[in-house]
Parts: structure tokens; sequence; C-alpha cells
């Protein structure tokens, strides 16, 4: 569970990172409050909930992953 929630929070923070090392390359301090409009803000968590999603959604599809919680398992066995 905690390793599903760890990658849902970099899924999300994955835009917000990829501004930064925008905001580096064009010689700009990505620490000011300048750079980080409300627009930018709004529509880089947009993409970020966007993101993370869509790629839970097709990764839980492609590896069997149970939203449900519940445990079936694989074997009926009998104790003897």
């Amino acid at each position: 569970m905690l390793r599903t929630i760890l990658i849902q929070l970099a899924l999300f923070l994955t835009p917000f990172l990829l501004y930064a090392l925008y905001l580096v390359l064009r010689k700009r301090n990505p620490l000011t409050g300048e750079a980080w409009t409300f627009g930018w803000v709004a529509g880089l968590a947009g993409a970020g909930l966007v993101l993370a999603f869509v790629l839970f959604t097709v990764l839980s599809q492609n590896a069997g992953l149970q939203l449900s919680g519940r445990n079936t398992p694989g074997e009926t066995t009998t104790p003897r």
C-alpha cells in the first residue's frame, strides 16, 4: 500500500519537477514566486492528477492490482 501511495505521489510531482528543470535551463530561479503563478500551478496540478490517474489505471489493469483490498487465493486448500 505504501508503494502505491509513493508511486502516485511521484507521478503527481513529475510535472512540477519538469517545470522546475525548465526554469533552471532557462536560467530563471525556480525558488522565486514570480515563476509559479496561479495559472502555472493549476495547470501543473491538473497535469499531475491526469498523469497519476491514467498511469494508475493502466498499471492496475496490466498488473492485476486489486483496488478492493480483498485477497482471493489462487488455490483452495483444505487443512488435514
